[in-house]
């Protein structure tokens, strides 16, 4: 099979971690990129999941452990948090 890279960075960035010594060659960092992107899909500990079918419920209770603890500074609105993330 032979896959081709169109992209400049991309060859940039194949070809920077192969030299790097952490890859042998090119299907070596492809077998760990398809990996790292199944793990990833199948429940990784990103804030989203790819789950694709979860109830309102899970989502919900998946909401509410990901808050625990995360509170605004006091004084602060969610409107500040907003305005400061614009700026």
């Amino acid at each position: 099979m032979t896959i081709e890279i169109h992209e400049p960075e991309l060859e940039r960035l194949v070809q920077q971690e192969i030299r790097s010594g952490r890859y042998q060659n090119v299907d070596e960092l492809l077998t760990e990129a398809i990996r790292a992107l199944r793990e990833k899909s199948t429940g990784g500990t990103g804030f989203f999941s790819l789950t694709p079918h979860r109830t309102r419920e899970e989502a919900g209770a998946h909401i509410r452990e990901a808050r625990k603890g995360t509170r605004l500074p006091e004084g602060m609105t969610i409107r500040d948090l907003i305005d400061k993330g614009r700026a």
